[in-house]
């Protein structure tokens, strides 16, 4: 799957589970990772964080064409 910047997630937990929203800041697909923008719950500012692709769900976009 290919991310792009900007590009809305849902970040999984290590679990598995929904943890919340982020933003893809960068994809590097030669490790399959992402750094996203995302907001611990209990935290005042988001971070950028690196997540392995297999814990992103890609969000449907609002620039979609039918």
């Amino acid at each position: 799957m290919i991310f792009t910047p900007g590009q809305t997630v849902t970040v999984l937990d290590t679990t598995h589970k929904p943890a919340g929203d982020g933003i893809v800041l960068v994809f590097n697909p030669e490790i399959q990772r992402c750094d996203v923008l995302f907001q611990y719950p209990g935290r005042a500012k988001p971070e950028s964080i690196p997540i392995p692709t297999h814990r992103l769900i890609p969000q449907p976009s609002s620039n979609f064409v039918h």
